[in-house]
């Protein structure tokens, strides 16, 4: 599940501007409410997968004892560590994916905001949070999705980078790919709606699960 040549190319072009883009879809109610449903305590170590520029980040580091933001953007990266100087229990790491640089069962935590949209295999990417949790730890993502199935023509549509559309699965299908990883109690709740696409409601959810 490497960053493919178009992903990296698209990040490269948009870190500067990518917290602009993204207060569209997710602001700070959806982060905190995502925070909020994690139940976090002052002693733990959490991730956030596919960081960005760190706004998922920024909200756990006074919560928690360790805050690892994680992607495989170097630009994005960047912004990242600029947004983030003001936290000394942040660390930064470059890193795909489908190999999360952790040992197995070593987080509390792990959180991925507008992430999995942008996989290759989001299979394999829900597959490694799994086994980087603890038993019972908790996961929080938050994406855009869709009410039913986009063409598949569109799916993939680079143009849709930018609407947070590129990869977007239906509701559905994207609830089952958590449950089939080993999630439980797994609960999504529908945010702000993002139109339609050739007559398909696309929005956004956030989902809250727990390793078994």
């Amino acid at each position: 599940m490497s960053m493919t040549q178009t992903a990296a190319a698209y990040f490269k072009w948009v870190a500067d501007a990518w917290d602009s883009l993204r207060a569209d879809y997710f602001g700070e109610a959806v982060r905190e409410a995502a925070i909020g449903r994690a139940y976090l305590r002052p002693e733990m170590v959490v991730a956030d997968v596919g960081a960005g520029t760190g706004f998922m980040a920024a909200g756990l580091a006074p919560l928690v004892a360790k805050v690892y933001a994680v992607d495989g953007s170097p630009a994005m990266l960047e912004v990242c560590r600029r947004n983030l100087a003001g936290f000394g229990n942040v660390e930064l790491r470059l890193a795909d994916g489908a190999a999360l640089p952790f040992a197995d069962a070593s987080l509390d935590a792990v959180f991925a905001n507008m992430y999995l949209h942008h996989c290759p295999d989001p299979q394999a990417a829900i597959a490694e949070m799994v086994r980087v949790l603890k038993p019972d730890g908790r996961l929080s993502i938050s994406d855009m999705v869709t009410a039913g199935p986009l063409p598949m023509s569109l799916r993939g549509d680079p143009r849709l980078w930018a609407d947070c559309i590129y990869g977007a699965l239906p509701e559905r299908e994207y609830l089952d790919l958590v449950r089939q990883a080993g999630f439980v109690d797994v609960a999504g709740q529908r945010g702000l709606s993002g139109g339609q696409v050739v007559g398909v409601e696309v929005y956004s959810l956030s989902v809250m699960a727990r390793k078994a």
